[in-house]
């Protein structure tokens, strides 16, 4: 069951709460807007656990291993989850690009280890019940460009509302709807056509989805950091100006904004929810996020050589995580150049821990009532640079090793 609750705005900017009961011992809450914990096959990458929260478990990763799956009987017995991590089971990782994966009124094909598989409405449904997740994303069109015309972007609402309903139909026929079954955050397409984009607005509100996941915007083969909340800004304002504000509210996920300036703005905009994949993109890269720009920069690449000269101060001075309390930068430029697999695991709970104390400045600033235009111009500079502009850790073996699992 989940309860979403406004508890003060500024602009449309929000603070709430989204809470899960995950039993009757282990209800889960957290404050929006707020992230959920990126991971790809039950745990966070480079980390040996993941902390309490709701994580983000991508569906494509699990495609190739059904039979694993159904051998198990249960993603959290097969994954050892505790009753307080809930899940959220996505469509697609958005951290990942791929060709485009080709969708028909029938199914969606989605990338996996094994190559393009197809998702239909019943495979869907089966994995749901495998997964058991307290929140799902059903089947939806979201291969959409950006010089795609009102033509293709009406298809991908009539395709998603109709995958929509199909799923419904078939996890309640399968016993996996109702009082105990998973909350449905349906696709919010449309396209680049804010007249489609708020059809959909209403036809999902119409059908009681649970709440909304923003899509169609990045396609399939772009990386994440290329895609920005300004290509997009317009027809999501447009859209959201004319559609008045639901009751009872319902949360807004944002996946695939990366940019810390981008998830601002977007929170200005309404949106309740984004990713937590900042860390796991820096860390594969060997980049730290700093508590303030240096040099005119807030990343660090820890694979420096000369960084083994830096004595013993720590990675970030104003940081108070374990990498930073009880390593020094020096040790952790060795653990880099020698590639060793804590280098990865240290990044991680650092980088990690970075995001939390933003999404802290964030919720501070709109309970203040301050403007958030003063924070997005604080880390307007705090770009990810493109994957060629950085030398990733040499052979990142966190990375293989999560990737095998």
């Amino acid at each position: 069951i989940m309860r979403f609750t406004v508890s003060a705005s500024s602009g449309r900017a929000r603070l709430g709460h989204l809470a899960l009961s995950g039993g009757p011992d282990h209800p889960v809450a957290m404050a929006t807007p707020g992230y959920l914990i990126y991971n790809r096959c039950g745990s966070d990458p480079h980390l040996p656990q993941s902390p309490a929260g709701i994580l983000l478990t991508p569906l494509n990763h699990w495609l190739d291993k059904l039979a694993l799956l159904r051998q198990a009987g249960n993603l959290r017995q097969l994954c050892r989850l505790r009753p307080d991590r809930q899940l959220l089971l996505s469509l697609t990782d958005h951290l990942d690009y791929y060709p485009t994966p080709g969708v028909t009124a029938q199914h969606v094909g989605l990338p996996t280890r094994s190559g393009k598989a197809p998702l239909t409405v019943e495979l869907q449904a089966e994995l749901t019940l495998l997964t058991s997740p307290e929140l799902v994303q059903p089947l939806a069109d979201c291969e959409i460009r950006e010089g795609d015309g009102r033509k293709r972007a009406r298809k991908s609402v009539d395709r998603s509302l109709a995958f929509y309903d199909r799923f419904t139909t078939a996890l309640e026929q399968q016993g996996g709807l109702g009082g105990g079954g998973p909350a449905l955050m349906a696709s919010w397409v449309g396209g680049y056509s804010a007249e489609e984009r708020l059809r959909c607005l209403r036809e999902l509100e119409s059908r009681g989805a649970d709440g909304l996941v923003v899509e169609g915007f990045r396609y399939y083969n772009q990386p994440v950091e290329d895609f920005r909340l300004a290509q997009c800004e317009s027809v999501l304002t447009e859209a959201l100006q004319q559609q008045q504000r639901s009751q009872p509210p319902r949360p807004l996920y944002f996946p695939g904004l990366v940019h810390p300036a981008d998830i601002i703005r977007a929170a200005e905009l309404g949106f309740d929810l984004f990713d937590g994949s900042l860390p796991a993109l820096l860390t594969r890269r060997g980049l730290a996020w700093l508590t303030s720009a240096t040099g005119g920069s807030w990343w660090l690449h820890v694979g420096d050589v000369e960084l083994l000269t830096a004595t013993d101060r720590p990675l970030d001075p104003g940081c108070c995580c374990r990498c930073c309390r009880q390593f020094s930068l020096s040790y952790l430029a060795h653990l880099s150049l020698s590639n060793e697999i804590l280098a990865s695991i240290l990044l991680m709970e650092h980088n990690s821990a970075r995001l939390a104390a933003f999404f802290n400045e964030l919720r501070s600033a709109i309970e203040s009532a301050e403007s958030l235009g003063g924070l997005a111009t604080k880390y307007a500079a705090a770009v990810v640079p493109p994957t060629a502009a950085v030398a990733p850790l040499a052979n990142d073996q966190a990375r293989l090793k999560d990737d095998e699992a």
